[in-house]
Protein backbone atom coordinates (compact mmCIF):
# COMPACT_ATOMS: atom_id res chain seq x y z
CA UNK A 1 0.00 0.00 0.00
CA UNK A 2 2.60 2.51 0.94
CA UNK A 3 4.45 1.83 -2.53
CA UNK A 4 0.99 2.60 -4.79
CA UNK A 5 0.66 5.73 -2.25
CA UNK A 6 3.93 6.91 -3.10
CA UNK A 7 4.12 6.36 -6.59
CA UNK A 8 0.37 7.63 -7.30
CA UNK A 9 1.92 10.52 -5.82
CA UNK A 10 3.95 11.04 -8.45
CA UNK A 11 1.96 9.93 -10.82
CA UNK A 12 -1.70 9.60 -10.08
CA UNK A 13 -3.46 8.63 -13.68
CA UNK A 14 -1.26 5.69 -13.57
CA UNK A 15 -1.48 4.29 -9.72
CA UNK A 16 -4.47 5.74 -8.22
CA UNK A 17 -6.68 2.54 -9.83
CA UNK A 18 -3.98 0.06 -7.83
CA UNK A 19 -4.40 2.24 -4.35
CA UNK A 20 -7.92 1.82 -5.09
CA UNK A 21 -7.90 -1.48 -5.50
CA UNK A 22 -5.59 -2.37 -2.61
CA UNK A 23 -7.88 -0.65 -0.58
CA UNK A 24 -10.90 -2.63 -1.59
CA UNK A 25 -9.15 -5.75 -1.12
CA UNK A 26 -7.88 -4.72 2.22
CA UNK A 27 -11.17 -4.02 3.58
CA UNK A 28 -12.61 -7.33 2.27
CA UNK A 29 -9.85 -8.71 4.87
CA UNK A 30 -10.60 -6.43 7.59
CA UNK A 31 -14.14 -7.05 7.76
CA UNK A 32 -13.25 -10.88 7.70
CA UNK A 33 -11.46 -10.07 11.02
CA UNK A 34 -14.29 -8.37 12.09
CA UNK A 35 -12.34 -4.65 12.13
CA UNK A 36 -15.08 -3.41 10.58
CA UNK A 37 -14.72 0.32 11.39
CA UNK A 38 -10.93 -0.23 9.71
CA UNK A 39 -12.93 -1.99 6.71
CA UNK A 40 -15.73 1.22 6.66
CA UNK A 41 -12.33 3.57 6.31
CA UNK A 42 -10.86 0.91 3.94
CA UNK A 43 -13.93 1.35 1.76
CA UNK A 44 -14.91 5.10 1.89
CA UNK A 45 -11.32 5.73 0.64
CA UNK A 46 -11.52 3.28 -1.89
CA UNK A 47 -14.87 5.00 -2.94
CA UNK A 48 -13.68 8.47 -3.35
CA UNK A 49 -11.20 7.26 -5.37
CA UNK A 50 -12.81 5.48 -7.78
CA UNK A 51 -15.80 8.37 -7.89
CA UNK A 52 -12.63 10.68 -9.06
CA UNK A 53 -11.53 8.49 -11.70
CA UNK A 54 -15.29 7.40 -12.74
CA UNK A 55 -15.56 11.46 -13.25
CA UNK A 56 -13.38 11.32 -16.04
CA UNK A 57 -13.80 7.44 -17.40
CA UNK A 58 -17.18 6.31 -16.31
CA UNK A 59 -17.31 3.40 -18.70
CA UNK A 60 -14.19 2.21 -17.23
CA UNK A 61 -13.91 2.71 -13.60
CA UNK A 62 -18.18 3.04 -12.52
CA UNK A 63 -18.18 -0.53 -11.99
CA UNK A 64 -15.82 -0.26 -9.76
CA UNK A 65 -17.47 2.70 -8.03
CA UNK A 66 -20.47 0.13 -7.45
CA UNK A 67 -18.90 -3.13 -6.28
CA UNK A 68 -17.68 -0.65 -3.73
CA UNK A 69 -20.71 0.52 -2.66
CA UNK A 70 -22.59 -3.00 -2.65
CA UNK A 71 -19.57 -4.05 -0.49
CA UNK A 72 -19.45 -0.92 1.63
CA UNK A 73 -23.39 -1.32 2.08
CA UNK A 74 -22.98 -5.43 3.76
CA UNK A 75 -20.30 -4.10 6.01
CA UNK A 76 -22.56 -1.40 7.34
CA UNK A 77 -25.91 -3.79 7.54
CA UNK A 78 -22.97 -6.04 9.42
CA UNK A 79 -22.87 -2.74 11.82
CA UNK A 80 -26.60 -2.09 12.05
CA UNK A 81 -26.51 1.10 10.09
CA UNK A 82 -29.36 0.33 8.00
CA UNK A 83 -30.37 3.22 6.28
CA UNK A 84 -26.69 4.08 5.46
CA UNK A 85 -26.41 0.90 4.12
CA UNK A 86 -30.26 1.20 2.07
CA UNK A 87 -28.40 4.48 0.89
CA UNK A 88 -25.43 2.28 -0.54
CA UNK A 89 -26.98 -0.06 -2.42
CA UNK A 90 -29.73 2.16 -4.03
CA UNK A 91 -26.77 4.30 -5.22
CA UNK A 92 -25.06 1.01 -7.10
CA UNK A 93 -28.24 -0.71 -8.15
CA UNK A 94 -28.74 2.34 -10.87
CA UNK A 95 -25.68 2.27 -11.59
CA UNK A 96 -25.48 -1.69 -12.21
CA UNK A 97 -28.73 -1.32 -14.28
CA UNK A 98 -27.05 1.03 -17.34
CA UNK A 99 -24.27 -0.85 -17.28
CA UNK A 100 -26.57 -4.20 -17.69
CA UNK A 101 -28.39 -2.11 -20.26
CA UNK A 102 -25.03 -1.92 -22.29
CA UNK A 103 -23.34 -5.53 -21.42
CA UNK A 104 -25.81 -8.09 -20.10
CA UNK A 105 -23.70 -10.52 -19.84
CA UNK A 106 -20.95 -9.12 -17.67
CA UNK A 107 -23.16 -6.52 -15.32
CA UNK A 108 -26.64 -8.68 -15.18
CA UNK A 109 -24.84 -10.80 -12.36
CA UNK A 110 -23.96 -7.57 -10.10
CA UNK A 111 -27.59 -6.34 -10.61
CA UNK A 112 -28.67 -9.75 -9.16
CA UNK A 113 -26.46 -10.21 -6.66
CA UNK A 114 -27.58 -6.11 -5.38
CA UNK A 115 -30.96 -7.05 -5.46
CA UNK A 116 -30.42 -9.62 -3.40
CA UNK A 117 -28.74 -8.23 -0.52
CA UNK A 118 -31.28 -4.91 -0.72
CA UNK A 119 -33.65 -7.81 -0.24
CA UNK A 120 -32.11 -9.07 2.65
CA UNK A 121 -31.30 -5.42 4.11
CA UNK A 122 -35.39 -5.06 3.27
CA UNK A 123 -36.31 -8.10 5.06
CA UNK A 124 -34.31 -6.60 8.66
CA UNK A 125 -36.35 -3.50 8.30
CA UNK A 126 -39.54 -4.98 8.00
CA UNK A 127 -39.82 -4.09 4.52
CA UNK A 128 -41.71 -7.53 3.61
CA UNK A 129 -43.23 -6.68 0.28
CA UNK A 130 -39.97 -5.23 -0.90
CA UNK A 131 -37.70 -7.61 0.05
CA UNK A 132 -40.18 -10.06 -2.06
CA UNK A 133 -40.51 -7.43 -5.10
CA UNK A 134 -36.03 -7.37 -5.30
CA UNK A 135 -35.97 -11.19 -4.53
CA UNK A 136 -38.13 -11.96 -7.25
CA UNK A 137 -35.94 -9.60 -9.18
CA UNK A 138 -33.17 -11.30 -8.30
CA UNK A 139 -34.72 -14.78 -9.61
CA UNK A 140 -35.89 -13.31 -13.20
CA UNK A 141 -32.07 -12.28 -13.66
CA UNK A 142 -30.52 -15.54 -12.13
CA UNK A 143 -32.33 -17.85 -13.58
CA UNK A 144 -31.98 -17.39 -17.50
CA UNK A 145 -28.33 -16.99 -16.45
CA UNK A 146 -28.11 -20.49 -14.67
CA UNK A 147 -30.30 -21.64 -17.67
CA UNK A 148 -27.20 -20.82 -20.08
CA UNK A 149 -24.35 -21.43 -17.43
CA UNK A 150 -25.67 -23.82 -14.75
CA UNK A 151 -22.00 -24.42 -13.47
CA UNK A 152 -21.66 -21.00 -12.68
CA UNK A 153 -24.93 -19.31 -11.48
CA UNK A 154 -27.33 -22.32 -10.06
CA UNK A 155 -25.55 -21.97 -6.71
CA UNK A 156 -26.85 -18.09 -7.12
CA UNK A 157 -30.44 -19.07 -7.61
CA UNK A 158 -30.71 -21.47 -4.75
CA UNK A 159 -29.26 -18.40 -2.13
CA UNK A 160 -32.06 -16.15 -3.75
CA UNK A 161 -34.48 -19.47 -2.87
CA UNK A 162 -33.20 -19.91 0.13
CA UNK A 163 -33.39 -16.11 1.05
CA UNK A 164 -36.67 -16.00 -0.17
CA UNK A 165 -37.84 -19.02 1.70
CA UNK A 166 -36.86 -16.74 4.80
CA UNK A 167 -39.05 -13.94 3.60
CA UNK A 168 -41.99 -16.24 3.06
CA UNK A 169 -42.23 -17.85 6.63
CA UNK A 170 -41.63 -14.03 7.79
CA UNK A 171 -44.29 -13.43 5.51
CA UNK A 172 -46.61 -16.74 6.75
CA UNK A 173 -46.55 -18.27 3.37
CA UNK A 174 -46.04 -20.97 4.69
CA UNK A 175 -46.66 -23.30 1.69
CA UNK A 176 -44.59 -21.30 -0.54
CA UNK A 177 -41.78 -21.33 1.71
CA UNK A 178 -41.36 -25.10 1.77
CA UNK A 179 -41.38 -24.99 -2.14
CA UNK A 180 -38.86 -22.29 -1.81
CA UNK A 181 -36.55 -24.63 0.37
CA UNK A 182 -37.44 -27.65 -1.76
CA UNK A 183 -35.93 -26.21 -4.99
CA UNK A 184 -32.60 -24.50 -3.05
CA UNK A 185 -32.61 -28.10 -1.55
CA UNK A 186 -32.98 -29.70 -5.33
CA UNK A 187 -29.98 -27.46 -6.44
CA UNK A 188 -27.90 -27.78 -3.31
CA UNK A 189 -27.50 -31.26 -3.27
CA UNK A 190 -26.67 -32.42 -6.44
CA UNK A 191 -23.69 -29.39 -6.25
CA UNK A 192 -22.70 -30.96 -2.70
CA UNK A 193 -22.37 -34.39 -4.49
CA UNK A 194 -19.89 -32.45 -7.03
CA UNK A 195 -17.97 -30.04 -4.77
CA UNK A 196 -18.79 -31.20 -0.71
CA UNK A 197 -16.07 -29.14 0.74
CA UNK A 198 -17.69 -25.77 -0.80
CA UNK A 199 -21.83 -26.88 -1.00
CA UNK A 200 -22.73 -28.93 2.26
CA UNK A 201 -22.69 -25.80 4.59
CA UNK A 202 -25.43 -24.83 1.98
CA UNK A 203 -26.82 -28.19 2.29
CA UNK A 204 -26.94 -27.92 5.77
CA UNK A 205 -28.59 -24.10 6.10
CA UNK A 206 -31.17 -25.30 3.89
CA UNK A 207 -32.02 -28.33 5.67
CA UNK A 208 -31.78 -26.06 9.48
CA UNK A 209 -34.04 -23.48 7.90
CA UNK A 210 -36.84 -26.17 6.11
CA UNK A 211 -36.69 -27.99 9.80
CA UNK A 212 -38.15 -24.71 11.47
CA UNK A 213 -40.79 -24.48 8.97
CA UNK A 214 -41.94 -28.29 9.17
CA UNK A 215 -41.95 -28.05 12.72
CA UNK A 216 -44.37 -24.92 12.52
CA UNK A 217 -46.68 -26.90 9.88
CA UNK A 218 -46.72 -29.24 12.71
CA UNK A 219 -44.72 -31.74 10.15
CA UNK A 220 -43.23 -33.08 13.36
CA UNK A 221 -41.37 -35.96 12.32
CA UNK A 222 -39.95 -34.79 8.64
CA UNK A 223 -38.68 -31.73 10.98
CA UNK A 224 -36.97 -34.22 12.96
CA UNK A 225 -35.23 -35.71 9.88
CA UNK A 226 -34.40 -32.26 8.37
CA UNK A 227 -32.79 -30.83 11.75
CA UNK A 228 -31.30 -34.44 12.16
CA UNK A 229 -29.39 -34.54 8.32
CA UNK A 230 -28.59 -30.93 9.00
CA UNK A 231 -26.73 -31.63 12.67
CA UNK A 232 -24.97 -34.65 11.32
CA UNK A 233 -23.44 -32.95 8.30
CA UNK A 234 -22.37 -29.79 10.27
CA UNK A 235 -20.35 -32.02 12.83
CA UNK A 236 -18.90 -33.55 9.96
CA UNK A 237 -17.88 -30.40 8.57
CA UNK A 238 -16.79 -29.36 12.09
CA UNK A 239 -14.51 -31.93 12.74
CA UNK A 240 -12.33 -30.64 9.69
CA UNK A 241 -12.76 -26.93 10.48
CA UNK A 242 -13.99 -26.83 13.83
CA UNK A 243 -13.49 -22.94 13.98
CA UNK A 244 -15.28 -22.84 11.14
CA UNK A 245 -18.52 -25.00 11.69
CA UNK A 246 -18.69 -25.56 15.34
CA UNK A 247 -21.20 -22.17 15.71
CA UNK A 248 -23.67 -23.90 13.13
CA UNK A 249 -23.71 -26.88 15.13
CA UNK A 250 -24.06 -25.20 18.17
CA UNK A 251 -27.18 -22.86 16.65
CA UNK A 252 -28.43 -26.47 14.89
CA UNK A 253 -28.38 -27.86 18.66
CA UNK A 254 -30.55 -25.11 20.01
CA UNK A 255 -32.98 -25.00 17.64
CA UNK A 256 -33.18 -29.01 18.12
CA UNK A 257 -33.35 -28.12 22.07
CA UNK A 258 -36.31 -25.43 21.22
CA UNK A 259 -37.95 -28.32 19.10
CA UNK A 260 -37.74 -30.69 21.53
CA UNK A 261 -39.28 -28.53 24.10
CA UNK A 262 -41.81 -26.51 22.67
CA UNK A 263 -43.21 -29.52 19.31
CA UNK A 264 -42.20 -33.00 20.60
CA UNK A 265 -41.71 -32.48 24.40
CA UNK A 266 -38.59 -34.45 25.50
CA UNK A 267 -36.50 -33.12 28.76
CA UNK A 268 -33.39 -35.34 28.59
CA UNK A 269 -33.08 -34.52 25.04
CA UNK A 270 -33.80 -30.73 24.86
CA UNK A 271 -31.28 -30.70 28.07
CA UNK A 272 -28.52 -32.72 26.51
CA UNK A 273 -28.28 -30.53 23.85
CA UNK A 274 -28.79 -27.11 24.86
CA UNK A 275 -25.52 -28.17 27.29
CA UNK A 276 -23.65 -29.45 24.44
CA UNK A 277 -24.01 -26.11 23.02
CA UNK A 278 -23.42 -24.21 25.93
CA UNK A 279 -20.00 -26.29 26.15
CA UNK A 280 -19.35 -25.88 23.05
CA UNK A 281 -19.95 -21.82 22.48
CA UNK A 282 -17.62 -21.36 25.72
CA UNK A 283 -14.99 -22.18 22.88
CA UNK A 284 -15.75 -18.54 21.54
CA UNK A 285 -15.52 -15.72 24.39
CA UNK A 286 -16.65 -11.98 23.18
CA UNK A 287 -18.27 -12.91 19.73
CA UNK A 288 -21.51 -11.12 20.47
CA UNK A 289 -23.71 -12.87 17.99
CA UNK A 290 -22.51 -16.53 19.55
CA UNK A 291 -22.91 -15.06 23.18
CA UNK A 292 -26.20 -14.71 21.96
CA UNK A 293 -26.54 -18.45 21.01
CA UNK A 294 -24.90 -19.06 24.49
CA UNK A 295 -28.21 -16.77 25.51
CA UNK A 296 -30.59 -18.96 24.33
CA UNK A 297 -29.05 -21.86 25.43
CA UNK A 298 -29.53 -21.12 29.08
CA UNK A 299 -33.08 -19.90 28.02
CA UNK A 300 -33.70 -23.27 27.09
CA UNK A 301 -32.14 -25.12 30.34
CA UNK A 302 -34.34 -22.56 32.82
CA UNK A 303 -37.44 -23.80 30.61
CA UNK A 304 -36.77 -26.79 31.67
CA UNK A 305 -36.15 -25.97 35.00
CA UNK A 306 -32.66 -26.43 35.81
CA UNK A 307 -30.86 -22.98 36.78
CA UNK A 308 -27.15 -22.21 34.83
Amino acid sequence: MQIYRALAAENPRTYLPDVAMTLNNLAVLQQAQNHLEAAAISYEEALQIYRTLAAENPRTYLPYVAGTLNNLAVLQQAQNQLETAAISYEEALPIQHDLATENPRTYLPAVAMTLNNLANLQKAQNQLEAAASSYEEALQIRRPLAAENPRTYLSAVATTLNDLGLLQVAQNHLEAAASSYGEALQIRRPLAAENPRTYLPDVAATLNNLAVLQAAQNRLEAATSSYEEALQLYRNLAAESPRTYLPDVAATLINLSIFYVQAVPDRAQSVALATEAIEMLQGFPGVPYLERYAATARQVLETNGIDR
